[in-house]
């Protein structure tokens, strides 16, 4: 846990424990009262686990995201591969036809255009890269902000149970 979650955590135990000593006092001099604290407390504790849980559904889809989108970039790198290999034999062969030899200017050419794909190639693959990371960024985000809501949750659930006690 980190250093700011211990302090909101104690703080959140000790107004719980607070709420509860106070409900139990309520529930000697106010039976009606105490219901609703529970219920308070109850619909507190389920919007807080709701909210958790929804943060790691957001957390496992976008991971799912990331899963399929590295999939995709290994079959457009095979693609891309395949694209690069027929532009190459179809120059090859042209310049076959014509009865040129491959040394000198057409084995330039096709060097250059090699490191032209090339580069587009590594190009792609960075892109992918990025698209994949940022899925995985998200998903952690989303799993932290699902931990703070819930953590806001119990928070205000606490202070509204104090305060509905203090009103007895």
């Amino acid at each position: 846990m980190g250093a700011v979650a211990i302090p909101l955590l104690t703080v959140m135990t000790e107004s719980l424990v607070a709420g509860a000593a106070a409900t139990t006092a309520a529930v000697t001099a106010a039976p009606f009262a105490s219901a609703a604290l529970a219920a308070t407390v109850g619909t507190g504790l389920y919007s807080a686990n709701q909210a958790r849980q929804q943060g790691k559904t957001q957390q496992a889809e976008l991971n799912r995201q990331a899963d399929q989108e590295k999939i995709a970039a290994v079959d457009r790198e095979g693609q891309r591969r395949r694209r690069l290999n027929e532009i190459l034999g179809t120059s090859m062969a042209q310049t076959g036809a014509r009865g040129v030899t491959f040394e000198g200017s057409p084995q330039a050419i096709a060097k250059g255009q090699i490191g032209q794909a090339n580069l587009a190639n590594e190009g792609a693959k960075v892109s992918d890269l990025s698209r994949i990371s940022q899925l995985k960024r998200s998903g952690k985000a989303a799993r932290i902000t699902g931990k703070n809501r819930s953590t806001a949750t119990l928070l205000n659930t606490g202070a509204s149970v104090i305060s509905q006690s203090a009103n007895f």
